[in-house]
């Protein structure tokens, strides 16, 4: 059975990681760009709430994965 991540299985939360997944997929899709079947699966697992959103970041290609080492920016 795949497990749920705390907090995230409810059905507002679901509905809400929807919209923002197809929301998502439809600005991606006016850049010209497809996502992988893996990803697209992924998506719905975290949609779902088996996984969260870091591990979902793990299925992005390198160049769009959030980085940590950034420096961060601030303006002072």
């Amino acid at each position: 059975m795949p497990k749920t991540v705390a907090g995230n299985s409810s059905a507002a939360e679901k509905m809400r990681r929807r919209k923002a997944y197809d929301s998502a997929i439809a600005s991606v899709g006016l850049e010209g760009f497809k996502v992988t079947k893996e990803y697209a699966d992924e998506a719905q697992r975290f949609i779902n709430g088996e996984i969260d959103f870091d591990e979902l970041g793990e299925f992005l290609p390198k160049p769009f994965q959030p980085s940590t080492n950034r420096a961060a920016s601030s303006i002072d």
